[in-house]
């Protein structure tokens, strides 16, 4: 690189916002939250260098793979001490943790698709579909396409259906799964964060939680797949016992 293409040596918070793209007001935001290092002065001018130039873009990758600025400021202020995780390694450990759980990835299907396969189904079928989110139309007429977020849902939502479980009843009863799984995702991840390193993975180290977690991701459905098959049965079994499943039938009868 000749001296005429060369980056200045210093910057000042201006010259900065020019060539990271950045704007001066969150440069000073880094700075108060402990993300961005103070520059030093000469006289009242304070003076950026290339050091903070690789910190501010860092930052921004950072944050395009979702990281909050908390979690950043941690990341990049004990990164570089011995034993603690780096940046390199932090992002190799994010990429592997952000690969899918579950083979069922959004579709988009085209209005004739959507017909094919509602074909012979009641009047109203699409419309509660839609109504409960299990597919989303995109643009209006003979052009309209639908996105469907989870295909696996869908057929599964179709396959009640045609058990004697309707789209209304079947959605209701996703929602409250959801509802309840997300709070006891969050406990049991947390459960395996404060278990790393002696529980969870063999060592503490980024390599060590990421098989961890792939075997989790392996095996995990199965096991969850089978705990809900022991609670349902259990549940179940004590509605029949009670008379509850015979109350419920003599209500609907005359109602």
């Amino acid at each position: 690189m000749s001296l005429a293409t060369a980056p200045p040596s210093s910057y000042t918070i201006d010259q900065l916002a020019a060539a990271t793209g950045v704007p001066s007001r969150t440069i000073r935001l880094y700075q108060t939250k402990g993300l961005l290092p103070r520059p030093p002065r000469q006289g009242r001018i304070c003076l950026y260098g290339s050091g903070h130039v690789d910190r501010l873009r860092l930052i921004g990758e950072l944050q395009d793979r979702g990281l909050q600025l908390s979690a950043i400021r941690d990341l990049v202020s004990h990164g570089d001490g011995e034993g603690d995780v780096t940046v390199r390694e932090w992002l190799g450990l994010g990429d592997r943790l952000r690969q899918p759980w579950s083979e069922d990835t959004p579709q988009v299907l085209t209005s004739d698709e959507v017909t094919g396969r509602l074909r012979s189904r009641s009047p109203g079928t699409l419309a509660e579909l839609l109504r409960t989110g299990v597919l989303v139309g995109q643009g209006n007429g003979a052009g309209t396409m639908y996105l469907v977020p989870s295909p696996g849902l869908l057929d599964a939502s179709l396959a009640l259906d045609d058990a004697g479980v309707d789209l209304a009843t079947s959605a209701a009863a996703a929602a409250i799964l959801r509802r309840r799984l997300g709070p006891a995702v969050a406990e049991v991840v947390q459960l395996l964060l404060d278990r790393a390193g002696n529980g969870f993975g063999h060592e503490p180290t980024p390599e060590a939680l990421a098989a961890a977690f792939e075997g989790l991701r392996v095996t995990g459905g199965e096991a969850t797949r089978l705990i809900f098959a022991s609670e349902v049965e259990r549940v179940v079994g004590q509605v029949v016992q009670s008379g509850t499943l015979t109350a419920a039938i003599s209500r609907a009868r005359s109602a």
